[in-house]
């Protein structure tokens, strides 16, 4: 799996990420409110599309079929 981020001189790829998420306790069926700016978790290795991408597929994957995800967005 080719790594998304860069963060302390270390490659993350999106398995990294989805165990991540299950450690933190985030677990199939949640309710799960996302509320941050992606950008400063580290370096992205991939164009912005691609890199947003693996958040919300790695959320996804993690919080199964019966699942809400909650990320507002904002507008200026």
């Amino acid at each position: 799996m080719n790594p998304f981020l860069k963060a302390k001189d270390k490659d993350y790829t999106k398995k990294d990420l989805i165990i991540t998420l299950e450690k933190l306790g985030i677990k199939k069926g949640d309710i799960l409110c996302v509320h941050t700016e992606l950008f400063n978790f580290g370096f992205p290795l991939l164009p912005k599309k691609e890199y947003l991408s693996i958040y919300i597929e790695s959320f996804l994957e993690v919080l199964g079929e019966s699942r809400t995800l909650i990320m507002p967005t904002f507008t200026s």
